[in-house]
């Protein structure tokens, strides 16, 4: 297991990276208290010019597949996606070019100054879980129309989406809001898939990670079995 402090945006979103949500993974649920308290943490360190601690990810390196390098979030993925929709909802509203552009940097992989591939799934770099991801290529395509009102993902899209013109109006700019993004900081664990006895079993570390926080659900029980599974 390696554990390191790093910038989220600059280690998360660099290019030519894919971040995959396990099936074993709940939905995206993050309620409406939740992307405000991120939201206004987000200005408060915009404002203020200082690191902002935004907890830890938990990932698992998996094998590069044409150029992109690909990881297992174990834990951490209802932070990751809100930033993702947080990002989408900012360059949704950018009007500045450069802006947009660096926006866009953070949210599609690139090849030679173009968007990596011509499937959208290529070019994104979070594949969530199959219950999430349908909605969340409607929206990254810029079919909003076509997204269920019900889901978590348009819900707090929108949710952000309002945030950002309230704060337009009282004349902070997108800019600023992205610096606050960028003064995320994250504690990223990797784990080393376990061979011979030797490295982590992510079972273990997901039990450590809950053994502080709310009792495990039963589906969380088996989310727990499926990840050790997954290394056998």
């Amino acid at each position: 297991m390696k554990a390191n402090d790093e910038n989220m945006l600059d280690y998360m979103f660099m290019n030519r990276r894919q971040y995959h949500i396990p099936v074993y993974q709940r939905n995206y649920d993050w309620k409406k208290e939740n992307c405000i308290l991120l939201y206004n943490d987000i200005i408060q360190a915009a404002k203020n010019d200082k690191k902002h601690f935004f907890g830890s990810i938990v990932q698992v390196n998996l094998k590069e597949e044409n150029g992109v390098n690909n990881y297992l979030i174990i834990d951490g993925q209802q932070r990751m996606t809100s930033v993702y929709l947080l990002l989408k909802a900012l360059y949704d509203l950018e009007t500045h070019p450069y802006n947009k552009e660096d926006l866009e940097r953070l949210l599609f992989n690139f090849r030679d100054s173009k968007k990596y591939s011509n499937n959208l799934i290529g070019k994104l770099k979070l594949k969530p879980i199959k219950t999430d991801n349908k909605q969340f290529e409607y929206l990254m395509s810029d079919n909003v129309e076509k997204m269920d009102d019900t889901s978590n993902i348009k819900i707090n899209y929108e949710l952000f989406k309002s945030l950002i013109k309230d704060s337009i109006k009282s004349k902070i700019e997108t800019s600023q809001i992205l610096r606050g993004i960028k003064n995320l900081e994250v504690v990223m664990i990797t784990l080393q898939e376990e061979k011979n006895g030797l490295g982590d079993n992510p079972q273990e570390v997901f039990e450590r990670i809950n053994s502080t926080g709310e009792d495990l659900t039963l589906s969380d029980l088996i989310r727990n079995f499926c990840i050790n599974d997954w290394f056998r």
